[in-house]
């Protein structure tokens, strides 16, 4: 059985980025785009690395120690390179966000990726602005704080990841 402890930071990145992956595909169809390649372009907002590091500060406040801890085994994991539309520093944070859904991954705690998530992206990156009609968006209006993301949505039809 794989634990968080036997694998490293960046193994744990890789699970992680996985995990929000399907997160932000979840979330990204909740806004009700409906069209792939502007799913694609919405989801940008979620999964670049400017994106998941500004996400970590959201975060940071509510992390338990263990928590803390595998966002650090990733953050400061060696290796990789850096891309370029990231600065080092977002890209090793960035890291350091996958690291910790991989962890919650493995710890089958996914209500509590759930809630970060949540945390961490509070409203929807790319989204339209909410005064301004959208043509694809649904009839009813939705709120960010009902806004929670996808198969990390406790209430939705999955239930929780």
């Amino acid at each position: 059985m794989i634990t968080p402890q036997s694998v490293n930071g960046a193994v744990l990145a890789y699970l992680g980025d996985c995990v929000l992956e399907l997160a932000v595909r979840h979330a990204v169809i909740e806004q009700g785009i409906k069209n792939v390649g502007e799913a694609n372009c919405a989801a940008r907002g979620y999964v670049t690395a400017e994106a998941q590091s500004a996400a970590v500060e959201r975060v940071l406040p509510y992390l338990t120690e263990d928590e803390l801890a595998a966002y650090k085994r990733g953050r400061n994991h060696s290796g990789g390179s850096v891309p370029r539309h990231a600065s080092a520093c977002e890209y090793r944070r960035a890291t350091g966000f996958e690291a910790l859904f991989g962890f919650l991954e493995l710890n089958g705690e996914n209500e509590r990726a759930g809630e970060l998530f949540r945390l961490a992206f509070p409203s929807e990156p790319n989204a339209p602005d909410k005064n301004t009609p959208d043509k694809n968006a649904p009839d009813e209006k939705t709120t960010d704080t009902e806004r929670p993301a996808g198969i990390l949505n406790e209430n939705s039809p999955q239930g929780s990841l």
